[in-house]
Protein backbone atom coordinates (compact mmCIF):
# COMPACT_ATOMS: atom_id res chain seq x y z
CA UNK A 1 0.00 0.00 0.00
CA UNK A 2 2.93 2.33 0.66
CA UNK A 3 3.76 2.03 -3.06
CA UNK A 4 0.31 3.24 -4.10
CA UNK A 5 -1.50 -0.08 -4.41
CA UNK A 6 -4.95 -0.75 -2.96
CA UNK A 7 -5.06 -4.06 -1.06
CA UNK A 8 -8.39 -5.65 -0.10
CA UNK A 9 -9.28 -8.99 1.47
CA UNK A 10 -11.02 -11.01 -1.24
CA UNK A 11 -10.72 -14.36 -3.00
CA UNK A 12 -12.11 -16.06 -6.11
CA UNK A 13 -15.08 -18.41 -5.70
CA UNK A 14 -13.15 -21.68 -5.84
CA UNK A 15 -13.63 -24.95 -3.92
CA UNK A 16 -10.19 -25.59 -2.42
CA UNK A 17 -10.76 -29.30 -1.84
CA UNK A 18 -11.93 -29.81 -5.41
CA UNK A 19 -8.88 -27.91 -6.63
CA UNK A 20 -6.63 -30.22 -4.59
CA UNK A 21 -8.33 -33.34 -6.00
CA UNK A 22 -7.92 -32.07 -9.55
CA UNK A 23 -4.28 -31.17 -9.05
CA UNK A 24 -3.37 -34.50 -7.47
CA UNK A 25 -5.24 -36.41 -10.18
CA UNK A 26 -3.11 -34.67 -12.78
CA UNK A 27 0.01 -35.34 -10.70
CA UNK A 28 -0.67 -39.07 -10.36
CA UNK A 29 -1.37 -39.41 -14.06
CA UNK A 30 1.72 -37.47 -15.11
CA UNK A 31 4.04 -39.49 -12.87
CA UNK A 32 2.60 -42.74 -14.27
CA UNK A 33 3.15 -41.49 -17.83
CA UNK A 34 6.65 -40.25 -17.01
CA UNK A 35 7.78 -43.59 -15.56
CA UNK A 36 6.29 -45.47 -18.51
CA UNK A 37 8.21 -43.24 -20.91
CA UNK A 38 11.49 -43.66 -19.01
CA UNK A 39 11.07 -47.43 -19.02
CA UNK A 40 10.28 -47.43 -22.73
CA UNK A 41 12.97 -45.00 -23.89
CA UNK A 42 15.78 -45.70 -21.43
CA UNK A 43 15.10 -49.17 -20.06
CA UNK A 44 14.63 -47.84 -16.51
CA UNK A 45 13.69 -50.41 -13.88
CA UNK A 46 11.75 -50.19 -10.63
CA UNK A 47 14.91 -49.96 -8.56
CA UNK A 48 15.81 -46.77 -10.42
CA UNK A 49 12.92 -44.91 -8.77
CA UNK A 50 12.14 -44.00 -5.17
CA UNK A 51 9.38 -46.16 -3.60
CA UNK A 52 7.17 -43.08 -3.21
CA UNK A 53 7.52 -42.33 -6.92
CA UNK A 54 6.61 -45.91 -7.84
CA UNK A 55 3.58 -45.78 -5.54
CA UNK A 56 2.39 -42.51 -7.10
CA UNK A 57 2.76 -44.06 -10.55
CA UNK A 58 0.74 -47.10 -9.42
CA UNK A 59 -2.07 -44.79 -8.31
CA UNK A 60 -1.91 -43.00 -11.65
CA UNK A 61 -2.13 -46.28 -13.57
CA UNK A 62 -5.14 -47.33 -11.50
CA UNK A 63 -7.02 -44.11 -12.23
CA UNK A 64 -9.53 -44.57 -15.04
CA UNK A 65 -9.55 -42.32 -18.08
CA UNK A 66 -13.09 -41.30 -17.16
CA UNK A 67 -12.05 -40.23 -13.66
CA UNK A 68 -9.15 -38.22 -15.07
CA UNK A 69 -11.35 -36.46 -17.64
CA UNK A 70 -13.96 -35.70 -14.97
CA UNK A 71 -11.30 -33.95 -12.89
CA UNK A 72 -9.86 -32.23 -15.96
CA UNK A 73 -13.23 -30.71 -16.83
CA UNK A 74 -13.15 -28.65 -13.64
CA UNK A 75 -10.04 -26.74 -14.75
CA UNK A 76 -12.07 -24.42 -16.97
CA UNK A 77 -14.28 -23.62 -13.99
CA UNK A 78 -11.24 -22.51 -12.02
CA UNK A 79 -10.18 -20.28 -14.90
CA UNK A 80 -13.66 -18.74 -15.14
CA UNK A 81 -13.73 -18.07 -11.39
CA UNK A 82 -10.38 -16.29 -11.63
CA UNK A 83 -11.62 -14.37 -14.67
CA UNK A 84 -14.61 -13.14 -12.68
CA UNK A 85 -12.28 -12.17 -9.82
CA UNK A 86 -10.08 -10.18 -12.21
CA UNK A 87 -12.99 -8.05 -13.38
CA UNK A 88 -12.59 -6.29 -10.02
CA UNK A 89 -8.93 -6.83 -9.13
CA UNK A 90 -5.67 -6.64 -11.06
CA UNK A 91 -3.87 -9.33 -9.05
CA UNK A 92 -4.57 -12.09 -6.54
CA UNK A 93 -2.22 -12.06 -3.53
CA UNK A 94 -1.52 -15.14 -1.37
CA UNK A 95 1.35 -16.59 0.65
CA UNK A 96 3.62 -18.77 -1.45
CA UNK A 97 3.58 -21.52 1.18
CA UNK A 98 1.55 -22.15 4.32
CA UNK A 99 4.67 -22.89 6.37
CA UNK A 100 8.24 -21.63 6.48
CA UNK A 101 11.15 -23.29 4.65
CA UNK A 102 11.49 -26.98 5.50
CA UNK A 103 14.67 -28.26 7.12
CA UNK A 104 16.70 -30.90 5.29
CA UNK A 105 14.92 -34.24 5.68
CA UNK A 106 11.72 -32.69 7.04
CA UNK A 107 9.78 -33.59 3.90
CA UNK A 108 10.99 -37.19 3.78
CA UNK A 109 8.19 -39.72 4.08
CA UNK A 110 7.99 -41.46 7.49
CA UNK A 111 9.23 -45.05 7.55
CA UNK A 112 5.66 -46.39 7.78
CA UNK A 113 4.61 -44.47 4.66
CA UNK A 114 7.69 -45.67 2.80
CA UNK A 115 6.78 -49.26 3.70
CA UNK A 116 3.26 -48.71 2.38
CA UNK A 117 4.70 -47.17 -0.79
CA UNK A 118 6.83 -50.25 -1.41
CA UNK A 119 3.82 -52.51 -0.87
CA UNK A 120 1.67 -50.49 -3.27
CA UNK A 121 4.25 -50.52 -6.03
CA UNK A 122 4.95 -54.24 -5.68
CA UNK A 123 1.32 -55.33 -5.44
CA UNK A 124 0.10 -52.70 -7.92
CA UNK A 125 -2.52 -51.79 -5.32
CA UNK A 126 -3.23 -48.25 -6.51
CA UNK A 127 -6.87 -49.04 -7.25
CA UNK A 128 -7.44 -50.39 -3.76
CA UNK A 129 -6.05 -47.21 -2.22
CA UNK A 130 -8.21 -45.01 -4.43
CA UNK A 131 -11.37 -46.90 -3.42
CA UNK A 132 -10.43 -46.83 0.27
CA UNK A 133 -10.12 -43.03 0.36
CA UNK A 134 -6.52 -43.22 1.58
CA UNK A 135 -5.27 -41.50 -1.58
CA UNK A 136 -7.43 -38.44 -1.02
CA UNK A 137 -6.29 -38.18 2.60
CA UNK A 138 -2.64 -38.37 1.58
CA UNK A 139 -3.22 -35.79 -1.14
CA UNK A 140 -4.62 -33.23 1.28
CA UNK A 141 -1.81 -33.99 3.73
CA UNK A 142 0.85 -33.47 1.06
CA UNK A 143 -0.63 -30.12 0.04
CA UNK A 144 -0.81 -28.71 3.57
CA UNK A 145 2.53 -26.96 3.06
CA UNK A 146 1.76 -25.63 -0.42
CA UNK A 147 -2.00 -25.09 -0.83
CA UNK A 148 -1.81 -21.83 -2.79
CA UNK A 149 0.23 -22.51 -5.94
CA UNK A 150 -1.90 -25.12 -7.73
CA UNK A 151 -4.59 -22.68 -8.87
CA UNK A 152 -2.39 -20.81 -11.34
CA UNK A 153 -1.16 -24.11 -12.80
CA UNK A 154 -4.64 -25.48 -13.46
CA UNK A 155 -6.14 -22.16 -14.61
CA UNK A 156 -3.24 -21.49 -17.03
CA UNK A 157 -2.49 -18.02 -15.65
CA UNK A 158 0.89 -16.46 -14.77
CA UNK A 159 2.05 -16.20 -11.18
CA UNK A 160 5.23 -15.24 -9.35
CA UNK A 161 6.70 -15.72 -5.89
CA UNK A 162 8.57 -12.75 -4.45
CA UNK A 163 10.73 -13.00 -1.28
CA UNK A 164 9.30 -9.92 0.41
CA UNK A 165 9.80 -11.04 3.99
CA UNK A 166 12.27 -12.94 6.17
CA UNK A 167 11.67 -15.20 9.14
CA UNK A 168 13.49 -14.86 12.49
CA UNK A 169 16.26 -17.09 11.10
CA UNK A 170 16.69 -14.88 8.05
CA UNK A 171 15.24 -17.40 5.60
CA UNK A 172 12.95 -15.93 2.92
CA UNK A 173 9.17 -15.91 3.19
CA UNK A 174 7.57 -15.74 -0.23
CA UNK A 175 4.49 -13.86 -1.35
CA UNK A 176 2.64 -15.07 -4.45
CA UNK A 177 0.97 -12.79 -6.97
CA UNK A 178 -1.38 -14.34 -9.54
CA UNK A 179 -2.18 -12.37 -12.69
CA UNK A 180 -4.62 -12.36 -15.56
CA UNK A 181 -4.24 -14.71 -18.51
CA UNK A 182 -1.17 -13.78 -20.61
CA UNK A 183 -0.49 -10.70 -18.45
CA UNK A 184 3.06 -11.50 -17.37
CA UNK A 185 3.94 -7.85 -18.00
CA UNK A 186 1.99 -6.63 -14.95
CA UNK A 187 3.73 -9.19 -12.75
CA UNK A 188 7.18 -8.23 -14.03
CA UNK A 189 6.52 -4.52 -13.52
CA UNK A 190 5.32 -5.19 -9.98
CA UNK A 191 8.35 -7.37 -9.23
CA UNK A 192 10.68 -4.62 -10.42
CA UNK A 193 8.88 -2.05 -8.27
CA UNK A 194 8.96 -4.25 -5.17
CA UNK A 195 12.63 -5.12 -5.57
CA UNK A 196 13.56 -1.47 -6.06
CA UNK A 197 11.66 -0.54 -2.89
CA UNK A 198 13.03 -3.44 -0.81
CA UNK A 199 16.04 -5.13 -2.49
CA UNK A 200 16.52 -8.78 -1.56
CA UNK A 201 19.60 -9.83 -3.54
CA UNK A 202 21.94 -9.00 -0.66
CA UNK A 203 19.92 -10.61 2.12
CA UNK A 204 21.50 -13.60 3.83
CA UNK A 205 20.07 -16.06 6.39
CA UNK A 206 21.78 -16.51 9.72
CA UNK A 207 24.99 -18.50 9.60
CA UNK A 208 25.48 -18.13 5.85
Amino acid sequence: ESLGHIVEEAEPAIDGKLLARCYMGMYYGQVAAMLARLRREHGSRDRDFHPDTRAIAAIGRAMSAGAYVELREHWNGFARALGAFFTTYDLYLTPTTALGPARIGELDSPAAIQAISRLISRANAGGLLIRSGVVEGLAFQNLERTPFTQLANLAFVPAMSVPLHQGPDGLPIGVQFVGRTADEATLLRLAAQLEAASPWAGRRPQGS
